[in-house]
């Protein structure tokens, strides 16, 4: 079950990179990198991550700030 919510996690949470992160996307991508590090990802799951944090930072940091603070909150509710 941790499993299938963290792929789900992965897959709905990835984005969130510039080269100066706003602080939530900072907390957010610390605390999913040492949920990552649990499970064995193949390349191709790893490349959608990078593919889709490299989309995401192509917004304006507001909306990567709002979108950070929401899916740590989500995190935070599936460790609860």
């Amino acid at each position: 079950m941790k499993k299938i919510i963290f792929f789900g996690t992965v897959i709905w949470l990835t984005a969130c990179t510039t080269t100066n992160l706003p602080p939530s996307c900072q907390r957010y991508f610390n605390a999913l990198e040492k949920n990552m590090a649990q499970f064995s990802l193949s390349n191709a799951e790893l490349a959608k991550f990078k593919q889709n944090k490299n989309k995401l930072s192509q917004l304006p940091e507001k909306e990567q700030n709002k979108i950070c603070l929401l899916r740590m909150a989500s995190m935070q509710q599936y460790k609860n």
